[in-house]
């Protein structure tokens, strides 16, 4: 039986036993492994023996190439050391390495777990003002490191210049849990999207970004923020981050507005708000969704993959809206909720 045909919980267990396995090659004398996610990766909550804990990630979909893994941990580390931006740094194994390779039963080829430091607070979840605007300092401030920044020799970030990222397209070519229908609907909207897509990463100043900063992925304590999962980073510009961010946040109208000021306001105190043109940022928010779906797709989890069909069918409700409109809303009639 193969991984994806597992269970969830027995796509754990199995997962357990690796992040044990891995842990015997880190300076840690691990006392309780308590899962956290089981979604895109696995990650895990190791309290030690001597009352320390870290966050251990087990990149179960996320195949990146091992050149890839190493300068998302490098430039972790490299914030942790230069930056006022708390991340998770991560701990180096007992080869000095910042991650171990592991094999798991069902899957080809090799996963890689990295141990990480761990932050304290409550996920943002629901994004205030105030935390919106720190959003766009702290994001700012990684642009600021980030274009200052050196890669070290042998390790590469993948460039995200395209509308999926650095993923391969599974929508063009079709797919068993895409309709005809569905399909053709998509592919206009790429159509559409990437030749505006593709405009404001011409314009824009390459380097790393985060690809992935919304509220879900940092912590907010006594009003102060943490960064974390820094798995999608790789070479793109930042608008990309600005409009990845304005897509996760409130959906009616006046809080989108009032939350997007927000967003561009804490960038502005630390360093100038990228150039970008309503038609480019629209297309870039349309492009996420796309995004989304193509890697929904392809995932293993049971759980994913049974809430393909329902999201589905809001990303076309969603499209037709940004092709009859040139604006791309949330919050469109056609739209349900997903839990």
């Amino acid at each position: 039986m193969t991984f994806a045909d597992l269970s969830d919980r027995a796509q754990v267990d199995r997962l357990r036993a690796v992040a044990l396995e891995a842990l015997a090659h880190y300076p840690v004398e691990p006392a309780r492994l308590r899962l956290l996610m089981h979604d895109f990766n696995t990650t895990f909550r190791v309290d030690t023996t001597e009352g320390a804990k870290f966050a251990l990630r087990v990149d179960v979909n996320r195949r990146k190439p091992v050149a890839a893994l190493e300068a998302e941990l490098a430039w972790l580390a490299a914030i942790d050391q230069d930056t006022r931006v708390v991340v998770p740094a991560p701990l180096a194994a007992d080869d000095g390495r910042l991650h171990v390779p592991v094999t798991v039963d069902g899957v080809e080829g090799e996963l890689n777990v990295a141990v990480m430091s761990w932050l304290p607070g409550k996920d943002l979840d629901e994004p205030t003002v105030p935390a919106t605007f720190e959003l766009g300092r702290q994001m700012a401030m990684l642009h600021d490191h980030a274009s200052a920044w050196t890669l070290p020799a042998g390790v590469e970030f993948p460039a995200i210049d395209s509308v999926f990222m650095d993923s391969p397209d599974r929508l063009r070519p079709g797919h068993e849990l895409i309709s005809d229908e569905q399909r053709a609907l998509l592919v206009e909207v790429l159509d559409r999207v990437e030749p505006t897509f593709h405009e404001m990463i011409e314009a824009g100043e390459r380097m790393p970004i985060h690809g992935d900063l919304h509220q879900w992925n940092v912590k907010w304590l006594r009003g102060k923020m943490s960064v974390f999962d820094f798995d999608d980073a790789g070479i793109g510009v930042p608008a990309q981050d600005l409009a990845i961010t304005a897509f996760y946040l409130p959906d009616d109208d006046e809080r989108r507005s009032e939350m997007r000021q927000a967003l561009f306001e804490g960038y502005r105190t630390v360093r100038e708000l990228p150039r970008f043109t309503d038609e480019q940022f629209n297309a870039a928010l349309a492009g996420r969704t796309l995004v989304l779906l193509n890697e929904l797709v392809d995932m293993t989890s049971g759980e994913s993959r049974n809430l393909v069909s329902k999201y589905l069918g809001n990303v076309v409700a969603r499209m037709r809206s940004y092709l009859d409109t040139g604006v791309y809303r949330a919050r469109v009639p056609g739209v349900v909720p997903l839990s």
